[in-house]
């Protein structure tokens, strides 16, 4: 019983991403694991086939408060057409030597329909986002916290 409750749980955090992510259309399911100490804000979205490629993805509300991007139509149908209580939105982060310098792709979202294990990476319109945006701000930076601190996942529009 402990053993099929453990598959059932490695198996929902799988999610297949028919089209892979920019650059990379060839990986097709990734499984997404929480980041210790950091769960509902960072995980680590890893390549299901074993090869070692993982990314940090973050969800950016705690850190980009008035991040709503306006997720096209198209890319919406072709993650079910989801409703934002079924979808969530990350951002993949770039963590250098050091941490505080941290940034994340706004342009570029991963969108996941939780619903039907579905996830896509949308690229936005527009240059609204920037693909380097710095995770913590100057003053945040100081005091070792991330910027802007809120509770809540993002759904997009």
């Amino acid at each position: 019983m402990v053993a099929e409750t453990a598959a059932a749980a490695a198996a929902a955090r799988v999610f297949a991403f028919p089209e892979g992510l920019i650059g990379l259309p060839e990986v097709r399911q990734f499984v997404l694991e929480p980041f210790p100490g950091l769960e509902g804000i960072a995980w680590y979205l890893k390549a299901a086939d074993g090869s070692g490629l993982e990314f940090l993805v973050l969800n950016p509300e705690p850190f980009f408060p008035r991040y709503r991007p306006e997720l096209p139509p198209g890319d919406l149908a072709a993650l079910g057409s989801p409703a934002p209580e079924e979808r969530a939105i990350l951002v993949i982060a770039t963590v250098p030597e050091d941490v505080r310098r941290m940034t994340a792709n706004l342009r570029a979202p991963v969108v996941l329909n939780v619903t039907r294990r579905l996830g896509r990476q949308v690229l936005l319109a527009g240059d609204e986002y920037e693909v380097r945006t710095p995770v913590f701000a100057l003053g945040a930076v100081a005091s070792n916290q991330p910027g802007g601190l809120v509770s809540g996942p993002a759904s997009g529009r």
